[in-house]
């Protein structure tokens, strides 16, 4: 895998220039009552911004996706993510 580095408890992050991915395997674990959708793990591309995020998450584990495209910046990301998203759109999304 490419360089994630641990970003919290349980989930590990990818970055990318003003954007991250990050990957939770256990949403829930951190917030307490924050749980995935469907109960797995999630993968979020996150775009920064000033003062706010804007995250995109899908429900699964997406990160070698990801990582195929991180060097290709966000617009690249984010047209995978709304390839997915109808199937795997989290309702955590802020978009």
């Amino acid at each position: 895998m490419k360089n994630w580095i641990k970003g919290g408890p349980f989930n590990q992050v990818l970055e990318g220039k003003g954007f991250f991915i990050s990957y939770n395997p256990r949403p829930g674990q951190m917030f307490g009552g924050w749980v995935a959708d469907d109960g797995g793990d999630e993968t979020a591309l996150v775009r920064t911004g000033k003062g706010r995020n804007t995250y995109y998450i899908l429900n699964g584990d997406f990160r070698k996706d990801y990582e195929k495209l991180i060097n290709d910046g966000f617009v690249a990301c984010k047209k995978f993510y709304d390839k997915k998203r109808k199937k795997f759109k989290s309702s955590w999304s802020t978009e």
